[in-house]
């Protein structure tokens, strides 16, 4: 036997015992069926976690969340107050800060910013320099509402309004705000979720001197421009002199061809003093006579050309004139754009004062929530709301009723909310208008589409590095907001279905190739659940029982009601965070479900969403709190409105620029056939987009 099959021979039955123990091992997983219990199958079953008798709901540390063994369990508060959607969450997935960098609450310390002033309650002020680079990243495109910025800075159109704000403070928000207070009003600002705050755009907010562009520096600018108006007035009389020389460039044109004339005129006198002895030889010098008139005619000649240099001297002194009246003109330009930066620093100063205080920062608790409200509201008196999901309205209508009854309008901007303000409207009890933004056709087929669309996928990729291709998923309601979470879902190849309560909505997800079904037929199926319903007990205790092991589950819409959590904080289940955002929720037997951020809303909690999009919403915000602010006392009443027509159009033609779009134009036939103006509005109020 060779040397080479001797030592091959340990080779081989090394070879064989690794093969051995690989066979045991694909036996091992080969025998386990589907009715196994999954204690067994899990790899990552907490078993410390379920001693006999001491079953609770666990949850690791803020600081171990990428930790798969937590070394501490924290019990978690299950506090109900007044409203459900108090804890809706969203978080920026971009954000520099973290909630859970320091444990002490904001509220337990005092902070000043770089004016001294205090009147507000954020993370850390600090953060103000980052926050003021992620607003300048949104400004860019957010043009739209730059574009009314400026527009209307020159009115300011809220002059005296003093708006209460209770929505998600993120770096586009951060836009509207100071547009708001560039348009004239005073801003007290808080976050309508206890996860939405981006902690450095707080901050940036909160620093008055980084409030806005057109007000940084804005003071030593105002003491440059203070000898602005004395100069002015020392250049008043330039214009009245400028008048004056006008006249002279006109002369100073006529005399041009005094000179050639005068150096023909220099001739005419050498000539006539030739003729001086014409007289003498007339007699025989015949034609002399005639010479001689003509000489004296050059005499005469010589005297308006001798006229004519004088009048050319001061002709030059005029050209000289004109160039210093030129001068002048240039000094008034100058002088008038002087008086429009005294103008605008003067404004610069206003803006100055209207600076915005916020009470908001990321992870807070549902007592710092409602607290955060209180400040916002307590020891000023608002007269405008901009609400996100109604919390605040309800805050003040309850705690503040004479406030209340003293503003305004409201303006609110999701279903959540405006479901609350009409419930109050046919209790009788809204004593001011308000403004449906969220109905509005700028909001409901850009925002609650377009954004969803784009947005769902960002949030579940980075939260749970899913692959959606053969995946199945079932998307409860289809709205807006669920349409466009179907249509994303179907690109990537997932294998989608929809619940629905209205036929209509039914009827259109049959008809752009989904299945319609009732969610407790297909939930054991499911490797993917959405809500974006805006009710609540969408998805019971009954159907998270029912999912299968590693089942995803979400919500799309702005209320944490449409999950029942609640029924998941029970002794028998553990909590495992596994990172930011991403809970699993444990059964006893070891199956598991991915629930993400708690149930509130995804795209926000977990990710990010366009900015374009949000531009268009908060435009149209703006422009409906100026509408409300500005109308006349009797257009609108104590119930609940849609912005008109006429500026969904306008908000709509603001943004168009950014895509080179080019407005076809009616003819005058055209109007006249449609029965409509040139400027629109070009549907009627009943049409649907």
């Amino acid at each position: 036997m060779s040397e080479a099959s001797v030592e091959a021979k340990p080779e081989l039955k090394q070879a064989s015992k690794e093969e051995k123990e690989s066979e045991n091992v694909a036996e091992k997983y080969s025998t386990i069926n589907s009715d196994a219990p999954l204690e067994k199958i899990s790899a990552f079953s907490a078993a410390s976690a379920h001693k006999p008798g001491k079953k609770q709901i666990q949850f690791s540390e803020d600081n171990q969340e990428f930790s798969r063994f937590p070394t501490k369990a924290v019990r978690r508060s299950v506090s109900r107050t007044i409203s459900q959607s108090s804890t809706d969450s969203f978080s920026s997935a971009a954000s520099y800060t973290d909630s859970s960098d320091d444990d002490e609450s904001p509220r337990d310390r005092v902070q000043i910013n770089s004016e001294g002033n205090s009147d507000f309650c954020v993370k850390n002020i600090k953060q103000a320099e980052f926050g003021r680079r992620e607003i300048e990243i949104a400004e860019q495109d957010m043009s739209a509402l730059m574009a009314l910025r400026k527009r209307a800075q020159g009115e300011k159109p809220l002059t005296g309004a003093k708006i209460v704000g209770c929505t998600h403070i993120t770096a586009q928000t951060a836009v509207l705000i100071e547009t708001l207070v560039v348009l004239g009003a005073q801003c007290r600002w808080t976050a309508c979720n206890i996860y939405s705050t981006q902690n450095e755009v707080a901050a940036a907010l909160s620093e008055r001197e980084e409030l806005e562009k057109n007000c940084r520096g804005a003071e030593d600018e105002l003491e440059n421009c203070r000898g602005a108006e004395d100069d002015l007035k020392s250049c008043r009389g330039a214009e009245d002199e400028l008048k004056r020389c006008r006249g002279a460039e006109d002369e100073l044109k006529r005399c041009r061809g005094a000179e050639d004339e005068l150096k023909r005129c220099r001739g005419a006198e050498d000539d006539l003093e030739n003729c001086r002895g014409a007289e003498d030889e007339l007699k025989s010098c015949r034609g002399a006579e005639d010479e001689l008139k003509r000489c004296r005619g050059a005499e005469d000649e010589l005297k308006s050309c001798r006229g004519a240099e004088d009048e050319l001297k001061s002709c030059r002194g005029a050209e000289d004139d004109l160039e210093n009246c030129r001068g002048a003109e240039d000094d008034l330009k100058s002088c008038r754009g002087a008086e429009d930066d005294l103008e605008n620093c003067r404004g610069a100063e206003d803006d100055l004062e209207n600076c915005v205080s916020v009470f908001a920062w990321k992870g807070e608790s549902e007592d710092d929530f409602w607290w955060c409200i209180n400040r916002c509201v307590e020891g000023w008196q608002p007269n405008m709301i901009l609400d996100d999901g109604g919390d605040l309205t309800h805050w003040v209508c309850k705690k503040f009723p004479h406030t209340f009854k003293r503003m305004r309008g409201i303006v609110e901007e999701s279903v959540t909310g405006v479901h609350r303000l009409y419930q109050l409207s046919k209790a009788g009890k809204l004593s001011i208008p308000a403004m449906n933004v969220n109905d509005c056709v700028t909001k409901q087929k850009f925002d609650n589409l377009y954004c969803c669309r784009e947005s769902i996928l960002d949030g579940l990729k980075r939260t749970t590095d899913m692959m959606f291709g053969g995946k199945q998923t079932v998307v409860c309601g289809y709205g807006e907001v669920g349409k466009g979470c179907c249509a994303a879902l179907k690109a990537l190849g997932s294998v989608v279905y929809v619940t629905e309560v209205d036929p209509i909505c039914a009827l259109q997800a049959c008809m752009d190739g989904f299945r319609v079904v009732k969610l407790n037929e297909v939930v054991r199926q499911m490797d993917v659940v959405i809500t974006c319903t805006g009710n609540k007990n969408v998805v019971t205790r009954e159907h998270l029982d029912r999912m299968k092991n590693g089942c995803v589950v979400c919500n799309m819409g702005h209320s944490n009601t449409e999950i029942d959590v609640v029924s998941l904080r029970t002794p028998e289940l553990t909590w495992e965070k596994v990172r930011a955002q991403v809970d699993h929720v444990i059964w006893p037997d070891g199956k598991r479900i991915i629930l993400l951020a708690e149930g509130r809303l995804l795209n926000l909690s977990c990710s990010t969403v366009p900015t374009f999009v949000l531009s268009i919403t908060a435009t149209t915000q703006a422009l409906a709190l100026i509408e409300l602010y500005n109308a006349p006392e009797g257009r609108y009443k104590q119930d609940v409105y849609l912005l008109p027509k006429k500026m969904d159009e306008y908000v709509a033609s603001l943004h168009l620029p950014s895509f080179d779009a080019h407005l076809t134009e009616l003819s005058d036939e055209q109007t006249k056939y449609l029965g409509l103006s040139k400027h629109g509005p070009f549907k009627p109020n009943y049409y649907r987009y």
